[in-house]
């Protein structure tokens, strides 16, 4: 039929042409190479992997006898191996000419990995992947993989292992903003407006608690302005807590008095455009305000602050004002006069606190909760112990961090005799208080029924006996402690806490505590059920091996934050 037409031909044809390459040759050193295999298959299994691969090598050197091309005949006899693996399948007619040669060419990539010398190989019993080497077995089903080779892996009608339960501990889940939990629907429906609160017009009636939770996270990313700020404002309002007021101007925070004039609670961080005008509009409309907490505002001076406490009066029982440095004695005198209902008052960070302007916080003897932490002056053990002499009985809570004046006499003379009712004491790098000090007030102290919260941050000088004393005394109360900067706590001390079975404990900090290791993060993990935060800043000693239950935060491990 042939009349010298001839098809397309393409470079790889025209190229093994010029190379001698055709598949009668082809044929011939595959079926020498195949007789050479059934040769070997029939030898002793104890030969030597050396003495296997000698037929294979004799077939390379008749092969390279045949043809001038040594790298063209290495490609040729692994093409030979490769179609060994398909033996099961039905063999093309023998009258096809370049189709037949060419069918075995996968990629260069192939030819490499099949070259006659070191590479990788898929195992032709169990297709897993191996380096080649002069010793390496070949048989009908492909080269072996030493551990095959051996005979040393498992068939595979094998029965399987059975599955160990896995172990409740985990390694620890490190977190730093999310609850590491599944969400729930309503969450990611919250975070989700929260995302696009630019784009919306009205939440609607999703409840106080929801409200929090989205001003919470538009907040959080600095999304809080005078137009975001419309969908908080309504009249059926009694609460309103917005974290992040940067943003807001003066016409911003005035409309929250304008559109809420039924407000009981307000708080406002980081409200620093605030000044004496805006306050006083507040005192006007807010005719039903109880409690009120402003964080930042450094604008507002004593005349701001002064009319406001005279005209909401005996009305007020919340006063929370946190860095500001203009609010002095004034204000403290006029608060002392003119609320006498104060239940909770916080002075935090005020630049002009002091003996003399703290003294006439005496008069509130309704307080059940006082914060002066972080004063511009530090007040001393004389001037809190007369404070607490008259105000004390009430107090759950206290806290007066960096009070560094204070000393063993303020908890011994003070707090021991005078607080009975106390639940939670921040002494945060009070450098004053001893360790003897602190041992002291927690030994024997029959009339208070235990702690919920301690912080006893930086303060250097405690050790071991503190920590003893403490979980000796609000051990089943204990819910929050900071052991922050104590490098004096050593691994014993460390352990003998772990061991106590603190059942309510959720956040726990224990950063800076050179002795904290694997071992104690564990035991904390095992004998407290209840936590859910712990803290471990500059604990090098803490890898990820440490084992913790999934619900535990675990914040500050170096090795997870290199």
């Amino acid at each position: 039929m042939s009349r010298g037409v001839r098809g397309p031909r393409s470079a790889l044809t025209s190229f093994l042409e010029e190379k001698g390459i055709t598949a009668r040759h082809r044929r011939r050193q595959r079926e020498a190479l195949e007789a050479q295999i059934e040769q070997q298959a029939g030898t002793s299994a104890s030969a030597s992997s050396s003495s296997a691969n000698v037929p294979v090598e004799i077939a390379e050197e008749e092969v390279e006898e045949e043809t001038p091309e040594a790298e063209t005949i290495t490609m040729e006899v692994e093409e030979a191996t490769s179609r060994r693996r398909s033996s099961g399948k039905k063999k093309a007619p023998e009258d096809d000419d370049d189709d037949d040669f060419l069918a075995d060419i996968k990629s260069p990539s192939r030819n490499r990995a099949y070259s006659s010398g070191n590479g990788i190989e898929f195992c032709g019993q169990c297709r897993c992947r191996f380096m080649t080497n002069s010793s390496t077995k070949v048989t009908r089903a492909g080269k072996l993989c030493p551990a095959c080779a051996e005979g040393k892996k498992t068939p595979k009608n094998a029965k399987p292992r059975k599955r160990k339960r896995a172990n409740k501990l985990g390694k620890g889940t490190v977190f730093w903003d999310e609850d590491g939990v599944v969400p729930t629907l309503q969450d990611i429906c919250i975070k989700i407006i929260g995302r696009y609160i630019d784009d919306v017009e009205t939440l609607g009636d999703i409840g106080d608690y929801n409200m929090d939770k989205i001003a919470q996270i538009i907040s959080k990313h600095r999304q809080l302005n005078n137009h975001t700020l419309k969908l908080f404002l309504d009249p059926i309002h009694q609460e309103l807590s917005l974290y992040d007021c940067t943003k807001l101007d003066q016409t911003g925070l005035s409309g929250i008095a304008h559109f809420c004039p039924n407000l009981v609670s307000l708080s406002l961080n980081y409200c620093g455009r605030m000044n004496d005008d805006i306050l006083k509009l507040y005192t006007t409309r807010f005719t039903q305000l109880k409690s009120l907490s402003l964080g930042g505002a450094f604008l507002i001076t004593d005349q701001g602050f002064i009319a406001m406490l005279e005209a909401l009066g005996p009305q007020l029982e919340k006063f929370c004002v946190e860095h500001t440095a203009k609010l002095s004695i004034q204000t403290v005198e006029v608060l002392s006069e003119k609320c006498p209902e104060l239940r909770e008052v916080r002075l935090v960070r005020c630049g002009k606190m002091d003996d003399l302007s703290l003294k006439p916080l005496e008069k509130l003897t309704k307080l059940e909760i006082l914060d002066i932490s972080y004063p511009g002056t530090s007040p001393t053990d004389d001037t809190l112990i007369s404070i607490l002499n008259h105000v004390g009985s009430n107090l759950t809570y206290l806290g007066v961090s960096d009070c560094q004046l204070l000393t063993d006499r303020f908890l011994l003379d003070g707090v021991r005799p005078c607080c009975p009712r106390l639940r939670e004491l921040h002494i945060a790098g009070c450098s004053g208080i001893s360790n003897s000090g602190v041992k002291e007030l927690f030994t024997d102290w029959t009339l208070n029924e235990g702690f919920t919260g301690i912080n006893l941050a930086r303060c250097t000088t405690l050790d071991d006996e503190v920590l003893d004393a403490v979980i000796g005394h609000s051990k089943s109360a204990l819910q929050y402690l900071n052991l922050n900067g104590l490098d004096e706590l050593s691994e014993e001390g460390l352990t003998r806490f772990a061991s106590a079975k603190c059942e309510n404990l959720q956040e726990l900090d224990l950063s800076w505590c050179r002795a904290v290791n694997d071992d104690i993060i564990g035991a904390f993990g095992q004998n407290c059920p209840a936590l859910q935060s712990l803290k471990v800043w500059g604990c090098h000693r803490v890898t990820e091996c440490a084992l913790l239950p999934k619900q535990v935060k675990i914040i500050g491990r170096e090795c997870d934050t290199l």
